[in-house]
Parts: structure tokens; C-alpha cells; sequence
């Protein structure tokens, strides 16, 4: 039977909700104290390999195969908890290097990897605000922190933390990667999706998916300081929605590829990838985007059940930028500042009850961000849903930064949402950029009957379309 790992928060009463689930501290590791010198004590008698560690050795330890654990008197924590905890680490040792085809981290034939207990005794590694953290030494040799406080008693969450934190040391095992908080959605959003399939359990996965859900309109790149009750400071997290998408077009090889060879950009990487299998990554990204709104991925019912459960957060509300009239609008306007996009960001603009008929959507994009950044594109999709039945997407074609695309809407529409996504560079997510764009959605008069009261169709009714033309050009944006 497993053992309780009781935490101090504990003992006092149940955790905050937020708290039974902050992990990852990577953007934020705690202030590091090196020894000048590694200590090299002998290992526990079980163990076949060297202990080198560059802070102090715990008093007590535990080895498996790759691992030992190092811990003191001053948490609640024993023997059988590491040996749990080792268990879980060598689940995802195996899934990562024999499965996935990881490198093992540089010296583990012959050296240990050394998982602490933060602060359970002078000299350990101090303790993050997260449950766990993965860091390197002088060596560039990962090692591993729990927060003993934090485990809290659930086994399968902590087999998460144990296997999310165990994928970041094969992320910089083959030494091609370094630490750039550019690139820091990239090592969090695959190792969601990594510890995943290392459990054979999406769980915990999706546990963060509502802080990707909610805010479309953040740069895929969005970084910030980790607040744990903040969830947008977690987007980086539910991210991992678009890399399972990425690894369905492409395979997980793709992924591990990204950490084993020398790349300058993931997502660039990602690109070529696609490309040769006659897949867009832009388009991939968007798909992601769009099936958001109604969840209507695979697994659909745990992902629309986790959305439902958070809905009432405050900022649920910012995953519509902004309502269109059901008959829809006289003029222009600018789309809401509050949520102007980042590249590789979106809008998602709800179209409640909208009046059958026809119309003419207009967005022109200014390709210059707020930083400078010049080049941006424009994606625009129109997504429709009758009663209960699934979505209906229909792309919208745009001439690179505008569009003038008619659309129909049927009187079984119940329900639309206008879809519109920036893509094109990225800017320093330090100095995030966002792009202005103006829109309309513009009601058309039905077309002209024939003389036996029936529509136009056919060449006749392209006609009526392009009576439009003169219009449209005069409200395209002067260069």
C-alpha cells in the first residue's frame, strides 16, 4: 500500500486547489550554492555506481538503477516515499531512452543522478515555490528537487511530478540545448505531452489546459515569472495541446529530434518537419486555435470537462475578445486592445444567434506590431455549430494582412465565432508585441430573384458578388 507522503501544509488543513498542482519551477529556480568541490561518499551499499553530488550528501539515501535520492531529518519523508518516488523515475528513464530514443544523460553508467529533498537538511538544495525543479551543476549534469511540502499524498500526482521533471533532464542529456526563456514554452509543453505517454496517462496533462485555452490571444512564445495564482503565467503549460497536434502529423521522433540535434528554433524545426509530409504548421497552429472553442479534440469529453470546471475563473471571459451583433455591424471598429494578438496568437470574436443571410467579414491587420516587427499574416476562419451537432469549420480566404471575405450563414446556425490569427515573427517574449487590426462584419442584401422568384446561381450569382468589388477595393487599406 502506498505511503502517505504528508506534508507540513497538510497537517494543517487541505491545500489550496492551486497548490495541489504547482509544479515545475523552472522559470524561476531558487538562488543556487554550489560546493566548491563535489562530494564523492560512498553509495548505499545496494549501489553499483559513484555518487559525485556539488551540495552536501543527505544523511540518508536511496538508489535504483540511475538515481539516488538524497534527504534528511528535517521533512517528513522515509525510505519507502523514495523508493516510490524512484519507481516513477525509472518508468519514465525507460519510456524516454528505450521507447523514445532520449540519450541517457552524459556519466549515468557510471555516475548516479541525484534527486534531493529541498532543505531537509544544512547544505540541500533550497526549495522552489513549485513541487519539484530540474537544474544542472558545474558539469552540466542534470539533478532533480522535490519539495517535500508540497508532494502532498496523491500517487499519481506525484508520479507526474516525478516523470514531467525526469523529461527535462533528457531535454539537455545530448548537450545541443541551453537555457533561453524564448524557447521556454517549448521545454514545458513537451514535457507535459512527454510525461504523458511515459504514464500513459494525460491527467495532470490537462490539468493546465484551460491557462492555453483561456488567453489565445498570448504568443505561442508567452513567457512570464510563474504565478500560481496567475493562470496565465502557466500558458507555457497548456501548450501542450498544440504539440500534441504537432506530434499527430508528425510522430514523437519529431519532438525528441528537437533536443538531440542542433536547432536554432523548435518551431522553425517543426516547420520543415511538416512541410515535407505536405502539412503547414501555421495551419496546424490555427486547428489548434479553433478547437478550442468547443474542446472538439480526441479527447474531447475530459478536455470539455476540465474547461467546464474552470469557467467561472476570472479570466475565462478573456477567451472571446468580443461579441458581433446578431445582424452584425453598421461600421468599422478596432478590435479590443485589452486582447490585441502576439504572433501566433488569435482572437476569437462569438456570434451569438446569428440572423441567416449573407455578409461580408472585413479585418485589415496593421502588419506593423507595437515593437516594429514588420511581416505579420493574417488567418481567418468562420466556425459554425447547429444545436447539438459538431462544428462546422470553414477557413476564410485573406490576401496576407486584410481580408474581405462573404460568408453565409444558414438558418440552422445557432451559434459562430469568427476566428482571426496573426502569424509571422516572433518577438522577444520579454517585450511582448501585439498586433492592431480593424473589423466588420458587414450584413449584404439578399441577391436579386429571377423572374420565377428563385435565387441566382451560378455565374449570375458570382456576379452579384462581384458587384461587391468596387467596394471592397475602396476599403482596402493604402500602402
Amino acid at each position: 500500500m502506498f505511503p502517505l507522503l504528508l506534508s507540513l501544509a497538510s497537517l494543517a488543513g487541505p491545500m489550496p486547489a492551486d497548490d495541489q498542482t504547482a509544479f515545475c519551477a523552472t522559470g524561476q529556480p531558487p538562488e543556487v550554492h554550489f560546493l566548491s568541490e563535489p562530494r564523492f561518499p560512498p553509495p548505499p551499499d545496494d549501489g553499483d555506481k559513484e555518487i559525485e553530488s556539488w551540495f552536501e550528501v543527505g544523511p540518508s539515501q536511496e538508489v535504483s538503477e540511475h538515481f539516488v535520492v538524497h534527504w534528511g531529518p528535517q521533512a517528513r519523508f522515509d525510505a519507502d516515499q523514495a523508493g516510490f518516488i524512484l519507481d516513477a523515475l525509472e518508468q519514465a528513464w525507460h519510456t524516454y531512452t528505450v521507447e523514445l530514443g532520449h540519450p541517457e544523460p552524459p556519466d549515468s553508467d557510471t555516475l548516479y543522478v541525484n534527486v534531493y529533498v529541498a532543505d531537509s537538511y544544512a547544505g540541500a538544495p533550497a526549495a522552489s515555490t513549485g513541487t519539484a525543479y530540474e537544474a544542472r551543476d558545474p558539469n552540466r549534469r542534470s539533478y532533480l528537487v522535490f519539495n517535500a511540502e508540497r508532494l502532498g499524498d496523491d500517487p499519481e500526482w506525484i508520479r507526474f511530478v516525478a516523470t514531467h521533471e525526469t523529461y527535462h533532464a533528457m531535454q539537455y542529456a545530448a548537450g545541443t540545448w541551453r537555457d533561453n526563456y524564448v524557447y521556454q514554452w517549448w521545454i514545458e509543453a513537451t514535457a507535459q505531452s512527454m510525461s504523458a505517454r511515459a504514464l500513459r496517462d494525460d491527467t495532470w496533462a490537462i490539468d493546465r489546459l484551460h491557462s492555453f485555452a483561456h488567453y489565445p490571444h498570448l504568443s505561442i512564445n508567452a513567457y512570464e515569472e510563474i504565478d500560481y495564482d496567475n493562470p496565465r503565467s502557466l500558458h507555457r503549460y497548456g501548450a501542450y495541446l498544440f504539440v500534441e497536434e504537432l506530434i499527430a502529423h508528425s510522430g514523437e521522433q519529431t519532438v525528441v529530434n528537437t533536443f538531440t540535434q542542433e536547432i536554432n528554433d523548435p518551431l522553425e524545426y517543426m516547420r520543415d518537419e511538416l512541410a515535407w509530409r505536405g502539412v503547414d504548421l501555421d495551419r496546424v497552429w490555427f486547428d489548434t486555435i479553433t478547437h478550442t472553442i468547443t474542446m472538439d479534440f480526441p479527447r474531447h469529453g475530459a478536455y470539455a470537462e476540465h474547461m467546464e470546471a474552470h469557467a467561472d475563473l476570472p479570466d475565462a471571459a478573456l477567451q472571446v475578445s468580443f461579441e458581433v451583433p446578431s445582424g452584425g455591424t453598421s461600421t468599422m471598429a478596432w478590435a479590443p486592445e485589452a486582447t490585441l494578438p502576439g504572433a501566433y496568437g488569435a482572437n476569437i470574436a462569438h456570434w451569438a444567434d446569428p440572423d441567416p443571410g449573407r455578409y461580408l467579414v472585413h479585418i485589415d491587420l496593421d502588419d506593423s506590431g507595437t515593437k516594429g516587427t514588420k511581416g505579420a499574416g493574417l488567418m481567418l476562419e468562420l466556425v459554425t455549430r447547429s444545436g447539438d451537432g459538431p462544428a462546422v469549420y470553414t477557413p476564410l480566404e485573406v490576401d496576407g494582412d486584410e481580408a474581405h471575405a462573404f460568408v453565409e450563414i444558414p438558418a440552422a446556425v445557432d451559434e459562430a465565432w469568427i476566428v482571426i490569427g496573426v502569424v509571422g515573427p516572433r518577438s522577444n517574449p520579454l517585450e511582448p508585441e501585439v498586433f492592431a487590426y480593424t473589423w466588420w462584419v458587414e450584413s449584404l442584401p439578399s441577391p436579386p430573384a429571377t423572374s420565377g422568384g428563385c435565387s441566382q446561381t451560378g455565374g449570375a450569382g458570382l456576379g452579384w458578388m462581384l458587384g461587391f468589388l468596387p467596394l471592397i477595393l475602396l476599403r482596402r487599406k493604402k500602402r
